[in-house]
């Protein structure tokens, strides 16, 4: 909060600070805003900041803000815009899965983006939710991300098969209308196999010849 006073009117965390507010930081990075420097603080492009432990972002456009607590910082989604200038694929992939986690990612804010204006980051990221699907470990985005970039069919992920959970399957499993209609058609395909086994297995009456 010291950071934000300092910076002065209209001043809101963002980019990574934003980030460890929400919650939505990748983990095992460095976390600013959770404790450690610099504080990244966006304030509007005409205000000039020399403070030690912030790292200012003037912008002509200040991204939309809410508050946690007392402090102002960017929204989810313009929090994940500025960290799609800065992260790597892998960072920011974790960053918006635990912001779908977390219910900050909305399906409506995939049409928002394409109503913004064209600004650094914004691109990225909506490539990036284009191909999300939530996972639950970093090893299961790295597989994703294997399948996105060889250009393999679409997967499905954490699929149930009673009693198990599948991470991923090739393709959708069957519907139970599906399922029962294959049923019904193997059951009646092998009634009918078996009536002509029988069919063809029992023996003709025997004749007798008279001379």
């Amino acid at each position: 909060m010291a950071a934000i006073l300092a910076a002065g009117d209209n001043a809101a965390l963002s980019h990574a600070s934003a980030a460890a507010l929400w919650g939505i930081y990748p983990s095992g990075r460095r976390m600013a805003g959770a404790g450690l420097r610099p504080i990244h603080v966006s304030v509007p492009a005409n205000r000039t900041i020399r403070l030690e432990g912030i790292e200012p972002h003037r912008r002509k456009q200040l991204p939309p803000t809410t508050t946690k607590g007392p402090i102002p910082l960017a929204q989810p989604l313009f929090t994940l815009v500025d960290l799609a200038t800065t992260l790597g694929d892998r960072d920011l992939e974790s960053a918006i899965n635990e912001a779908d986690k977390l219910g900050l990612l909305k399906p409506a804010h995939t049409k928002r983006l394409t109503k913004l204006p064209r600004t650094p980051g914004i691109g990225r990221l909506e490539w990036l939710l284009a191909a999300h699907k939530r996972t639950d470990s970093d090893l299961e985005r790295d597989f994703l991300r294997l399948v996105r970039n060889a250009g393999l069919p679409r997967f499905d992920y954490e699929v149930e098969f009673w009693p198990v959970e599948v991470d991923s399957v090739a393709a959708p499993p069957p519907s139970k209308s599906a399922t029962a209609s294959a049923t019904r058609h193997t059951q009646e395909r092998d009634s009918r196999t078996c009536a002509s086994s029988t069919h063809r297995s029992t023996p003709s009456p025997a004749t007798s010849s008279r001379p």
